[in-house]
């Protein structure tokens, strides 16, 4: 309406991403029963490494050898208040599918969410550098 404009330039940088996965390479279908949260380091686009943290939800489920069969498994394991004190490190948090009130408590901490189709890394992080 009066004339100015912001443009926004996006350039590679780093930051630290977090993702549910099962197999260590692979963003899992299912966030609360993943086996490992998984923390690349993403240095200009190129993940620089890894690290892992076991899910502490899913450890339970075995214990107390539930069926695990997506996330409504973990159903009254107050999985919204354990989970994300674990992801305080990263900054972007990729996840195929999440429920509204685990997404609050994760944006909460200052961790931005991007939603993907994919279970391949590689284009997960290709899609947040784009």
């Amino acid at each position: 309406m009066y004339g100015k404009e912001i443009a926004l330039i996006r350039q590679p940088h780093n930051f630290t991403l977090v993702f549910p996965t099962d197999d260590r390479i692979s963003v899992h279908p299912y966030f609360l029963v993943a086996k490992l949260f998984a923390f690349a380091k993403v240095e200009e686009g190129i993940i620089s490494s890894i690290t892992y943290k076991e899910n502490p939800i899913y450890r339970e489920l075995l214990q107390n050898k539930a069926e695990i069969v997506n996330d409504e498994s973990a159903k009254g394991l107050a999985a919204g208040r354990i989970i994300p004190p674990l992801l305080e490190e990263a900054t972007i948090l990729v996840a195929r599918a999440l429920g509204d009130g685990i997404r609050r408590n994760i944006e909460g901490l200052g961790i931005a969410i991007e939603l993907t189709q994919t279970s391949n890394l590689d284009t997960a992080i290709a899609e947040l550098m784009h």
